[in-house]
This record gives structure tokens, sequence and C-alpha cells, in this order.
């Protein structure tokens, strides 16, 4: 193993502008261009711009060791709370903030918050008591906080809110697929897997008229994946018969549904919503004695449902995750290349989708 002086010594051919260089330029100490580079809030933002731009012009390179060593003594380190991450719901609370998945999202960021020194500081700008961009931005800056989790951030009717948002001011991740006028890393559900996922173990399982129902607003927030799902059934005809899915266009409508399962007879029934089983089972279905069902959107691994497990505290915990990073390395909101880090499904049996020769 080398030597730590081997580790942090830099090759002066390579990378001749330290901290120090930088700092006599911009007039100020190396620590403090250490904490601008970084994007630590104790600098101010404008000072922070202003260093990063010098740093940049003057050909400044991070020493990747030195980098991995810091990182490294960190992570050895007593992980008590000394710090924040902003987490701001992209949606109302009546509109879902308390819902059983979103209770457990938070669970797993607020888990992974733990363990690397951060506590949550939650927001909820939108719904009954709307507080103004303005008054966000005056929060986060007392107390001090460099990242910020835009959770349930594929709710795109929300997005001019946020448009006026300063995400380069911050660290940021979201979670949901996130509308490309505002380009941030983020986490995302992997609906595409999901879907072939589903579909193909319809067909395994000896099924041919598959039905699927998916809000066409779900469909939006996804990015037109779930419909990448329909054409792929579409196209695969000879291995089930295509049925034209149920997509409501402005609201939910009960009648209409029942209307359209009762038309189309289909087999099994596809959806993202597991409320749909309750409300079949209301209208006098016997699942899965009249009507099979598998579900993309499972959060709870003892359901009864067949489907998909998602896990949202995964996807709390990732998008944690992002914002650390970013903020070890003084990396701020807009980025030229966002990434998109996709959580894989998992399998729940259940007991709703069984294998039709044995049903």
């Amino acid at each position: 193993m080398l030597p730590l002086s081997r580790l942090l010594m830099t090759d002066s051919k390579k990378n001749t502008i330290s901290l120090r260089d930088i700092a006599k330029v911009a007039k100020c100490s190396h620590t403090a261009v250490s904490l601008a580079l970084r994007g630590d809030s104790s600098i101010p933002v404008e000072t922070q711009h202003r260093i990063q731009k010098l740093a940049r012009d003057m050909g400044y390179k991070k020493d990747p060791y030195a980098t991995a060593l810091m990182s490294m003594v960190r992570a050895k380190r007593p992980t008590g709370i000394s710090a924040e991450i902003g987490w701001i719901h992209a949606i109302p609370r009546e509109l879902g903030v308390d819902l059983p998945s979103s209770v457990e999202m938070r669970r797993g960021a607020r888990e992974r918050a733990q363990e690397l020194g951060y506590r949550l500081c939650e927001l909820t700008p939108l719904g009954v008591e709307k507080m103004s961009i303005r008054r966000v931005l005056q929060i986060l800056r007392a107390r001090r906080i460099q990242g910020v989790v835009l959770a349930h951030a594929h709710k795109i009717d929300t997005i001019p809110y946020f448009n006026s948002f300063p995400w380069s001011d911050f660290s940021v991740a979201t979670i949901g697929d996130i509308h490309p006028t505002i380009p941030i890393s983020g986490v995302v559900t992997d609906y595409v897997t999901i879907g072939l996922l589903l579909y193909k173990e319809c067909v395994k399982r000896g099924y041919t008229r598959i039905g699927c129902s998916i809000p066409r607003i779900i469909d939006n927030y996804s990015g037109g994946r779930w419909n990448m799902l329909l054409d792929h059934m579409k196209m695969n005809s000879q291995r089930s018969t295509w049925i034209k899915p149920y997509q409501e266009v402005d609201h939910w409508d009960e009648q209409a549904f029942m209307k359209w399962i009762e038309t189309t007879k289909p087999e099994v029934l596809l959806s993202n919503d597991p409320h749909l089983y309750t409300i079949l089972e209301e209208n006098g279905y016997k699942i899965p004695d009249d009507l099979s069902f598998i579900c993309s959107n499972l959060w709870d691994p003892n359901s009864h449902i067949t489907g998909t497990l998602i896990f949202p505290n995964k996807q709390g915990a990732a998008a944690i995750d992002i914002v650390d990073a970013q903020i070890r390395r003084g990396e701020k909101g807009n980025v030229s290349n966002p990434k998109t880090l996709s959580i894989s499904p998992g399998w729940n049996e259940g007991s709703t989708l069984p294998y039709k020769d044995i049903k």
C-alpha cells in the first residue's frame, strides 16, 4: 500500500494550481476557498460563485486521491447530527404526503440522513397554507441548509411553482420523473422494467386477454413510459389479445371504469393502483375467481396482491445519498448532464394472479 505522502502527492506538471494560489488572487484565506469550492453555506452564495469561477479560469483540478482519502476519514468519524437536508414536498399534504408509501419514503430518507450525520427539515409549500418561494428560501438559508430533496417531483402540475426556485444555490436531488425544464439529478421508479415484467408474467401464466388501466396523468408523470408497454402489448397480439386500455383523461370515473371492464371482459387487470382491487370487489367481482389482478405499485411486502414492489424507503435513501455526494463535491443544482438513478423493483407473489391451469 502506498504511504500517505504518495497518495497526497500532486504532479506539478499536471496540476500547479493550489487552494493557496486561488486564495491569493481572490484575496481571501485558503480555508475560505476550500469552503467555497465545497459550496459551504458559511460562505455567501455570491462569493462562492466568484471563487468557483476563478478556480475554473485558473485551471484548478481537485486531487482525486486527496478527495478519496478525506471521504474515508469522514466516513470513520462519529456521525453526530451536524447539518440539515431540506425535504420539500412537491404536492399538497392533502394529496398524498401522508400516504403509507410517502411515509415509508421519508422513513428511508430520515434513517439514511442520520447515518450520514444529517437531519431532515420537511417543508410542504403547497396546499391550504401555501408558502411563497421567498419564504421557503428564507427557511432554508436561515437553517444553513445546503442540500434539498424535491419529493414527488413527477407531479408536473406543480412545476410552474418550482420554475422560479434557484436550484443552482443548492445541492439537489428529485424523487420522481422531473420535468425537462428543470435539469436535476434524481431517483425514479423503473417503469419500463416493471411494465414488461408484469406483462410477461401474465403471458407466462396463461393469460391472453390482458386489460390495462393506467391513468393518463400517471403516464405523463413517467415520461410516456407506460405507453411504451401498451405499444409492446399491441405489437405482441399473437401472444395476447389486444384490449384497448382504460385511461381516464380528466378525472376518475368509477362508472366508466366498470363499464369498460364489463365491455372488454379481460381475464386479468394490470394496473398501477392497488385500490382498484377494492373497487372491483365492491362491484361484485371475486378476485381471482372472476378476474385476476396484478399491480405495479406495491410497497407492502405482506400484501396479498400480486405485483411489483417499488421500495419507497430505498428511493428516499438514494436521494439522500445523491445530495450528500453533491455537498461533498461542492456541486449545485442545475447540471449540464443530470443523472437518473433507477431503483429496480422487487416481486410480491401474492394470490391474485394464479396460473390458469390451476385456477
